[in-house]
């Protein structure tokens, strides 16, 4: 069973009505992954986006011309959220996400961000908004890295 308690910590779904996070509830789907299982593989087609209520994820890459070796693009843990660009762009997943510990996620469905369901439109645009903020503060501190890496050399 999915508690508003535990939406309410979701990074994506802060700030939501609270009867917004009772509708999500019937909305997301619960999963629970044990250690070292793949949620999805480099080229698999998107299911959704994963929030993540409990654990930690990998997200790596296969590595071309250097015998498929992984590389680590990012750990997620408790609250955040991945699969969202492949979801967003409808393109298969460019890297693979591994779970580093046993986890539990809620999968929010592509068709819950289409906006098709007239009940849900304010409730899509909320999210909408929230996944561009984010992606937006996300690219602002990744400028702010490049620029420090640059002054280095």
């Amino acid at each position: 069973m999915i508690e508003i308690e535990d939406l309410k910590k979701q990074i994506l779904l802060q700030g939501l009505m609270e009867e917004e996070y009772q509708r999500l509830t019937a909305k997301l789907e619960y999963r629970h992954y044990e250690k070292e299982a793949v949620l999805f593989r480099e080229g698999d087609s998107p299911e959704g986006i994963f929030l993540i209520k409990k654990g930690r994820v990998r997200i790596s890459t296969t590595l071309q011309g250097q015998g498929g070796n992984q590389r680590t693009l990012v750990i997620f843990k408790d609250g955040n959220y991945f699969g969202d660009i492949s979801t967003l762009e409808k393109r298969r997943h460019g890297a693979t996400a591994t779970a580093l510990t046993e986890i539990e996620t809620f999968l929010l469905r592509f068709d819950m961000l289409s906006c098709q369901h007239s009940g849900d439109l304010l409730l899509c645009c909320r999210l909408l908004k929230r996944l561009a903020l984010i992606a937006g503060k996300n690219l602002r501190q990744m400028n702010v890295k490049y620029l420090r890496l640059e002054e280095s050399f």
